[in-house]
């Protein structure tokens, strides 16, 4: 979860173009509360590169603190793809 300035300023899609770049399955989403939550599927390297980004993802937000929960190994994805709503 990405909490400061992250609505309203292109936040999401910027995380969108990141994890497709990465081949990095799930989404990003708006909560009521103003923080955007991001859950994503792939390789360990690919999300811990999604980590790194997600302070620095759009130019126009202002990261407050990226809050993380612990990477879980699955063995099937549950999404197909990256989308942001």
């Amino acid at each position: 979860m990405a909490e400061g300035k992250v609505q309203g300023v292109g936040y999401r899609y910027h995380v969108m173009l990141k994890a497709n770049e990465l081949k990095v399955c799930g989404y990003a989403k708006n909560l009521s509360n103003g923080d955007v939550e991001v859950v994503a599927e792939g390789s360990e390297v690919a999300l811990l590169q999604l980590l790194e980004h997600l302070p620095i993802a759009s130019p126009y937000s202002k990261v407050e603190r990226v809050v993380s929960q612990e990477i879980i190994v699955i063995d099937k994805p549950s999404y197909n793809d990256f989308s942001s709503y």
